[in-house]
């Protein structure tokens, strides 16, 4: 065998590389990642005022959009969201089943906020308006053009669910529509 070049790594029978505490390792942070991922997201909750739903327009509001006046008293879910957002738009046939579930009772109102269509050029208004006719039970208010809302909520990530109790202070914050609805039956009594 012809000798080595300086730097180069040679074979030595017996004394290779050590294989299996290495699979060890990899294993357990594959472990780590796939419970990680499992595991629903939780977001840190201040809790915080309903701020004053500053849009551009609504949506599926009729002739009364919602506002301080009509909202006082009620128990408010917000969800925050845009056309771009694939994981947004895979909340709605959930949030459907929400608004069905809670939608008819006088104490409570479902919001959603959007800051299309000036997130991205290609989302226009009417493009939303399609979306929102394109899902079936989509019915309730959409605010358009919320960037400021957005900003006082102090959303900083798409989706985002927020839940306000009667006296319009934020008692719960995530992305999951499962968790929003626990919370709703807690803060409802229901």
């Amino acid at each position: 065998m012809p000798d080595a070049e300086p730097g180069t790594p040679t074979h030595r029978p017996g004394g290779g590389f050590p294989i299996k505490p290495l699979l060890t390792v990899v294993i357990l942070l594959l472990v780590a990642v796939v419970l990680n991922r499992s595991a629903p997201r939780r977001t840190p909750h201040t809790p915080q005022p309903l701020p004053p739903l500053w849009v551009e327009g609504w949506l599926n509001a009729g002739a009364a959009p919602p506002g301080a006046e009509s909202l006082r008293g009620k128990v408010v879910a917000v969800d925050v969201w845009a056309l771009f957002c694939p994981p947004c738009r895979a909340a709605m046939p959930e949030l459907v089943e929400l608004n069905r579930r809670f939608g008819g009772r006088e104490d409570f109102v479902l919001i959603g906020l959007t800051t299309d269509p000036h997130e991205r050029p290609e989302d226009d208004l009417d493009a939303l308006r399609r979306y929102v006719a394109g899902v079936d039970g989509m019915d309730w208010p959409i605010g358009y053009g919320a960037r400021l809302t957005k900003e006082a909520l102090g959303v900083r990530f798409i989706p985002t669910l927020l839940l306000f109790d009667r006296d319009g202070m934020s008692v719960w914050r995530g992305s999951s529509v499962p968790a929003l609805a626990k919370a709703i039956e807690a803060e409802l009594g229901s």
